[in-house]
């Protein structure tokens, strides 16, 4: 339920019919049958190819439109990977009460990342610490943003089709003290199902830690603190899961630290917290495997990359044209 709108689901048509009918009698309600709009979100179904696309090129366009860059030109990445955050000798038109402006165009795309466009991920997080007192560049950097959704704003995320039956599985990673604003390390994970994502994030570690090992063991208890959630989601809904989920990570000495109880002595100094994975790991919860860091789609969260690595992982990530 969001406001006035709501969205079910069911494996039982009868069942769906009857609570419709229960719900219509004590408030009124209006069917708008088959799913193709929610809260600013478009869907697109083939039911025979059990397939699902996901978008939100008209959310996209109005922001553009209130922003009046609907003949911009697009750009190939959500930032500029080698000024993240623009060159702050060089002259920006100047905005009126920069703050309102700003915090507003950064609410309209944590709801767009938070919905369908994962890959704006991390250069809304970087925006974002700036909120309380942003400067010119930043505000240009946020429109830059909309350049780059400008270029894209056709992408779905697809599931299903001949991806169907994969299961749920992660990806995590970490970039350590790339934050040059401060000594925190970003994590970021990824898990999918059916061939496409459906739970991803980034964030600050909230503890200092002493090497990208420890950084990425970090993000990976964060990764799999979040499966045990979607788990336990998918069982109530009787999808069924396999009984030991496999996450990737490209740090050996993470994999080794999360499955050997050995190695703690080499990470005594990080909060007990963070060590819980080791008895889901000997339960056979998980299995935690090595994954190239060149083809680990988390990387896309963690920091700012040149155009061609960033479009390989948009492809990964299940973001395509219909």
């Amino acid at each position: 339920m969001h406001v006035n709108d709501g969205l079910a689901g069911s494996n039982s048509d009868d069942f769906l019919s009857f609570i419709k009918s229960e719900i219509n009698k004590q408030f009124g309600i209006k069917d708008l049958g088959p799913l193709k709009t929610f809260i600013g979100i478009q869907f697109e179904q083939d039911h025979l190819a059990w397939e699902i696309w996901i978008h939100q090129e008209m959310y996209i366009d109005s922001l553009l439109a209130g922003h009046d860059l609907m003949s911009c030109n697009a750009v190939i990445t959500p930032l500029d990977p080698f000024f993240p955050l623009g060159h702050e000798e060089a002259t920006y038109p100047v905005i009126d009460n920069l703050m309102h402006p700003f915090q507003h165009l950064i609410r309209s795309l944590l709801f767009l990342q938070l919905c369908s466009w994962l890959d704006i991920l991390f250069a809304v997080l970087l925006l974002s610490q700036f909120c309380s007192a942003p400067l010119l560049h930043h505000y240009a950097i946020a429109q830059w943003v909309l350049h780059y959704l400008k270029g894209m704003k056709s992408f779905c995320l697809h599931y299903g089709g001949a991806r169907k039956e994969e299961e749920l599985s992660g990806m995590v990673d970490a970039d350590w003290v790339g934050n040059k604003s401060g000594q925190a390390s970003i994590s970021g994970f990824l898990w999918s199902y059916g061939g496409g994502p459906i739970s991803w994030s980034a964030k600050k570690q909230n503890c200092i830690v002493l090497s990208s090992m420890e950084a990425e063991y970090v993000a990976l208890t964060w990764a799999l603190q979040e499966e045990i959630w979607l788990r336990n989601s998918l069982q109530q809904m009787e999808v069924p899961c396999p009984s030991s989920l496999v996450i990737s990570t490209d740090k050996n000495g993470a994999l080794s630290l999360a499955s050997n109880d050995s190695s703690h002595g080499h990470a005594k100094h990080i909060n007990i917290q963070y060590h819980f994975i080791h008895s889901h790991i000997k339960n056979n919860e998980f299995k935690i495997i090595h994954t190239p860091g060149i083809v680990n789609t988390a990387d896309i969260f963690t920091k700012s990359l040149g155009h061609v690595k960033f479009q390989e992982h948009v492809a990964q990530l299940g973001l395509g044209t219909h």
